[in-house]
């Protein structure tokens, strides 16, 4: 990564803030996914700065927040292709035999078909309707329960029946 422009201070210490490298840099780097914590670091500049920035640039924030949510769309489109399946070109490579001895390769265009994914498809559902797909159901019970304990060792003696 190139060096921003200005002075560059060790960590903790602001440095100066420049839109052309920090705003480019940031970008690139929500895409594959940095926290706050990793930003800081690759600018050698503390989190408090980070957020700082945040605040006093809105170009800053405005760059870290589209390489979110274009990392994050990303990722919710492979997972809804892999949770409902989908389909690639691709190509078949075969040898034919020519005559006289002779082979060549063929390439034939096919596609490749994955097929839905189950465990990407739960959680899929989970994240999107979780009080319809989450593990743990939650029921409700009403009525009366009675209970009977037996101190003595005997055996136990039914309920009186009214």
């Amino acid at each position: 990564m190139p060096a921003p422009k200005g002075n560059h201070h060790s960590p903790g210490r602001p440095s100066e803030y420049d839109p052309d490298f920090h705003d480019e840099q940031s970008y690139l780097l929500c895409l594959m996914g940095k926290t706050v914590e990793e930003l800081s670091e690759s600018f050698g500049v503390s989190k408090s700065t980070i957020k700082r920035w945040f605040k006093d640039h809105p170009s800053f924030w405005a760059a870290v927040s589209r390489g979110r949510e274009q990392a994050d769309a990303k990722v919710a489109e492979g997972l809804f292709k892999r949770a409902t399946g989908f389909e690639i070109d691709s190509e078949k490579h075969f040898v034919v035999n020519t005559g006289d001895f002779k082979q060549k390769v063929e390439t034939v265009p096919t596609k490749t078909y994955f097929p839905p994914d189950p465990g990407a498809a739960m959680n899929w559902l989970k994240n999107r309707q979780p009080e319809k797909w989450r593990d743990k159901q939650e029921h409700q019970l009403t009525g009366d329960l009675t209970f009977t304990l037996n101190l003595d060792g005997d055996a136990p003696k039914e309920p009186d029946s009214e």
